[in-house]
């Protein structure tokens, strides 16, 4: 048995991002519909609630 772990594009941008915002306070991530429900391919879902909306937006 494998420990891999097979992901899509976007979950891996999803979980990329979410590293990145745990690791470092100082990082902000904005864009059209970021914070609003993940935006139009839910790249970013849950993020802002996971991170705040001062910081995902």
């Amino acid at each position: 048995m494998s420990d891999k772990i097979i992901v899509n594009n976007i979950e891996a941008l999803n979980n990329a991002l979410d590293i990145a915002l745990s690791k470092d306070k100082s990082v902000v991530l904005y864009g059209q519909d970021a914070g609003f429900e993940g935006g139009v391919f839910r790249a970013t879902k849950g993020l802002q609630q996971k991170h705040g909306a001062d910081r995902v937006w």
